[in-house]
């Protein structure tokens, strides 16, 4: 399809890719999938192109690896971007399932070589994630567990009485009566019940 027709800004797409000097995604993330390939394949996977195209980002691709009802989805733009581990409906980031196993990977392991992306998904997948490759869904389902469960832990707890307890100096009259507050200890917490039943 001509740059020029379709999509309006499939020529300023296709001018992008060209500054940034971009080959086409397809053939690298098929290039990748081969340095990928080296490590699944031998356990059954098989790879396969899903998807190519064009977006405001420029070129893209994706591209898959399956097992029966396993699958490492990845995508590729100006790098190897999102990588996502499957198991019939169960799914888990690279970054979390790595989290869920307490181990450091390789990849994305920053490079000017866009395929070194790839060869560091490889070592991920032949050293801390190969519970995956062997079909180890124990371990993928308590991988996704523990990372779940380090998500949680990490939000923070906010306390809106200490927030106020250290405020309480500063307030000298109810908004509601207009009549003074009591302020016994000034890092004593204050409920909202007790500032609204004066």
């Amino acid at each position: 399809m001509d740059a020029d027709a379709g999509w309006p800004l499939a020529a300023v797409a296709a001018q992008n890719d060209e500054v940034a000097g971009a080959p086409d995604p397809a053939a690298i993330l098929t290039a990748g999938s081969v340095i990928v390939g080296d490590v699944l394949i031998p356990a059954g996977f098989t790879f396969h192109l899903t998807s190519t195209g064009h977006s405001s980002g420029g070129a893209f691709a994706s591209g898959r690896f399956t097992k029966g009802s396993q699958y490492l989805e990845f995508h590729f733009r100006h790098s190897l971007g999102l990588v996502v581990y499957g198991w019939d409906d169960a799914t888990i980031s690279h970054a979390d399932y790595l989290r869920g196993v307490d181990k450091t990977g390789a990849y994305p392991g920053y490079s000017a070589d866009r395929l070194d992306g790839f060869r560091h998904l490889a070592l991920d997948l032949a050293g801390p994630l190969c519970g995956f490759r062997d079909g180890d869904r124990e371990g993928y389902e308590h991988a996704r567990r523990t990372a779940s469960e380090a998500a949680v832990r990490k939000l923070p707890c906010l306390r809106p009485a200490r927030a106020l307890s250290r405020r309480a100096p500063s307030l000298k009259h109810s908004s509601r009566h207009e009549r003074p507050l009591e302020v016994t200890d000034r890092h004593a917490p204050i409920s909202f019940a007790s500032i609204l039943m004066k």
